[in-house]
């Protein structure tokens, strides 16, 4: 394949992606990142993490000042500390997921721009970020994400009933676990943004806020949550290690995460 020629703006997902299988950044990526850049390209991360956490990736990664976080849900420029786009939860419909998850034991996250919040039945969690409270009512701010978690898989597959009864709210990513059906797996988890929101419109959304052209946009991704984004750009990377069915949708397949595959074909073909 020859090298992409008039390419403006790269969107890159984080998890999966851009690190490792144990979630590590590795030098490689960074010094291919910062060779795009400087070749005047805009590189944004595009993540169903949280503003700060993507933030904070985009500046580790000399990617650009604009962010896509919270499933699309909500589109930053910390440079200029300038919100895009946002999309926050209707509140009602958070409270009832909230309600639901505490009579049932089960994790909730709420994500808000600088903020985590949780009830106590995160199962798996240890992060400092993360800010326990008894009421709802102690959030002062708007909500773009609702993460639901488990151990258990018939829990969070009712809890899948309830959030298609809500009004407004859809899921926006959800654990291979739950989509292979493994009853016996160690972690399941929803994304819960409003309907309709996802990576793709996100993205679709800031390249008409740039002026650039789908055809001068590349994205490269690994999970089912990038499906939408393989939709928004003229060309399409699937990782080494991504799901079969984004392979298929791809126009190159690189290398697997923990082969530095963004680096490769950064490097390569840019």
């Amino acid at each position: 394949m020859k090298k992409l020629e008039n390419i403006k703006i790269i969107f890159i997902d984080i998890d999966g992606t851009l690190t490792d299988s144990n979630k590590q950044l590795h030098s490689a990526n960074i010094e291919a990142i910062k060779k795009v850049t400087d070749k005047n390209i805009y590189v944004v991360l595009c993540s169903g993490r949280t503003n700060q956490y993507v933030c904070d990736f985009s500046k580790k990664t000399n990617a650009s000042n604009y962010v896509i976080c919270c499933n699309g849900a909500f589109i930053y420029d910390y440079k200029n500390d300038k919100d895009i786009f946002s999309s926050k939860l209707n509140f009602n419909d958070v409270t009832t997921l909230w309600d639901y998850c505490l009579e049932h034991k089960l994790g909730c996250i709420l994500n808000t721009k600088n903020k985590r919040y949780s009830n106590n039945y995160l199962y798996n969690v240890h992060d400092n970020s993360i800010e326990t409270i008894r009421e709802l009512s102690e959030v002062q701010e708007d909500i773009y994400q609702i993460v639901i978690d488990s151990n258990n898989y018939y829990k969070i597959k009712d809890v899948d009933e309830v959030i298609k009864k809500t009004e407004s709210l859809g899921i926006a990513n959800t654990s291979i676990s739950f989509v292979d059906k493994i009853i016996d797996s160690s972690k399941y988890f929803f994304d819960v943004v409003n309907k309709n929101i996802n990576k793709g419109d996100a993205i679709k959304y800031l390249l008409e806020y740039l002026g650039i052209k789908k055809e001068e946009a590349v994205c490269i991704g690994d999970h089912i949550n990038d499906y939408q984004m393989f939709h928004e750009v003229g060309f399409k990377v699937a990782m080494g290690n991504a799901n079969s069915e984004l392979m298929k949708k791809s126009d190159y397949v690189t290398l697997s995460n923990d082969e530095d595959g963004v680096a490769y074909f950064l490097n390569h073909y840019i």
